[in-house]
Formats: C-alpha cells, sequence, structure tokens
C-alpha cells in the first residue's frame, strides 16, 4: 500500500495535495468525534455533580444563578431520585433544604425559566415531597397565573397532566 501512494505522490503533485487535504479532513473528523465522545461522557455524569456544585455554593452562603437552578431541578425520574437523595444524606440536608426553597422562591417570583422546570416536575415527584411541592404549586399557579397558563399550556399535555386541575381552576 504504501508503495503505491509513495508513487502517485511522486508522480503528480496535485495528487500529494490532494492526498494531504484528505488525511487532514479525515484527521479533523476523528478529532471532532473524539471530542464529542468525551463529552457525552461527561454530559452522563453532570447532572448529579451539577447539584453538588448549587448545594456546596448554597453551604458557603455564595449566590446561585437562574441557570444553576434550573440545571439543579430533576428532568426525569432518573434526575429525581438523585436529587432527593441529597435530602437523606446528613451532609447535604440542610443544604438541599436551601436550595428546595430557592427553587419555590424564584418560581413564585415568576422566574419563567425556573418555573418552567419546576412545572415540569409534576411529572415524577412523589412521596413526601410531592405533598409540598403541590402546595407550593398551587400557590403559584393562583399568584402567577398569566405566567402559570402560558407555561403550562406551551408543554407536553403527558408530562403535565398531574397539574390540569389546577389549569382548569386558575386558567380560564
Amino acid at each position: 500500500m504504501s508503495f503505491y501512494i509513495f508513487n502517485a505522490m511522486n508522480a503528480s503533485p496535485n495528487f500529494t495535495m490532494l492526498l494531504m487535504k484528505v488525511l487532514a479532513l479525515l484527521l479533523g473528523i476523528f478529532i471532532t468525534l473524539g471530542c464529542k465522545a468525551n463529552s457525552a461522557i461527561l454530559l452522563q455524569e453532570t447532572y448529579e455533580d451539577q447539584v453538588r456544585l448549587v448545594l456546596k455554593k448554597l453551604e458557603e452562603g455564595k449566590e446561585i444563578s437562574s441557570d444553576e437552578l434550573v440545571h439543579a431541578i430533576p428532568s426525569n425520574r432518573d434526575d429525581a431520585a438523585i436529587f432527593y437523595a441529597f435530602d437523606y444524606d446528613e451532609s447535604t440536608s440542610k443544604s438541599f433544604q436551601r436550595l428546595n426553597k430557592l427553587i419555590v422562591m424564584k418560581s413564585k417570583e415568576g422566574d419563567k425559566k425556573v418555573l418552567t422546570k419546576y412545572i415540569l416536575l409534576s411529572e415524577f415527584v412523589d412521596g413526601y415531597f410531592a405533598e409540598a411541592y403541590f402546595d407550593e404549586i398551587e400557590t403559584i399557579s393562583k399568584n402567577e397565573s398569566d405566567i402559570f397558563c402560558e407555561i403550562y399550556i406551551s408543554q407536553d399535555s403527558e408530562r403535565v397532566t398531574r397539574l390540569k386541575g389546577l389549569y382548569q381552576s386558575n386558567c380560564n
């Protein structure tokens, strides 16, 4: 194989240039794919790490941005299990309670990004967290009805089905 490449390279400068461009393109593709694969691996580990970072910042008395809150609110059942486990861990329970209060406070203030994720939490909140959640979301649906209704109707109805009664009561 190398004999053919060597002869082809000696035979035509245009072919040599084309071959170099193709090799550079292939190398670029492999590097890009490798970086994306590494990013995908990192993303698999990031939810718990993101929540831990927010909890640590709360413990240190640092301010938490809306984006950090949004990323800390679970998006699926697996994330919810991770999220609520922080309440059961003595080392993170106090910070978790502060985080939960901050999420509720920002939602009550009408922060659309936080409230959207908080509304979507209805899909998989359960246990003793559910009772407090539904009390808070009911208050929000009454006091911030315009924003609540706007967010509710923009979501997949299956994901917010547990809030249908609040929508019907407060959004007509």
